[in-house]
């Protein structure tokens, strides 16, 4: 199945700029992987604007396991609207604004409707068409969520 433009990035920025306590969570291999980028100019010349330095960015995401944020609410990385480790981005942010839980024979799939491709992806899933690239096949339950509105809730209480 060739991919639609619906499954393109509309690159709003919006999703990294929507966390209430920390960036992205990552495993041992993207923290990896994202520090072997560091010496990259833009990352450097980025992260001084910011006042971070690679060490303190090190240890920052292996104490925490997910990525420092760079005003109360946005990914470190995000500058201009744009990922500066677009190419080695974590899954989360690959996959977003898909979260795939998959479960014996069974795939739910939470679309984030906060995302400006929310409905429409949940419009293509339900008719079939998804990328082969997901891995996404046999059973599939779809749903949309508004994931930052559900954060918020949870962290300050139902009224906030």
């Amino acid at each position: 199945m060739k991919s639609l433009p619906i499954w393109h990035c509309k690159k709003t920025g919006d999703c990294c700029k929507r966390f209430l306590s920390s960036g992205p969570q990552l495993n041992s291999q993207e923290i990896q992987k994202i520090i072997d980028n560091l010496d990259q100019k833009e990352i450097k010349d980025h992260f001084a604007l910011l006042g971070m330095n690679k060490d303190e960015f090190i240890k920052y995401v292996k104490n925490r396991q997910s990525l420092p944020l760079q005003n109360p609410n946005t990914c470190i990385f995000l500058k201009n609207n744009e990922c500066l480790i677009h190419d080695i981005k974590p899954e989360v942010c690959q996959t977003y604004p898909l979260h795939i839980i998959k479960k014996s024979g069974k795939t739910d799939v939470l679309v984030d409707l906060d995302c400006p491709r929310g409905s429409d992806l949940i419009t293509a899933i339900k008719s079939g068409n998804i990328p082969e690239s997901m891995g996404i096949d046999g059973e599939i339950s779809v749903s949309g969520t508004s994931s930052y509105e559900d954060k918020i809730r949870e962290k300050y209480g139902e009224d906030a």
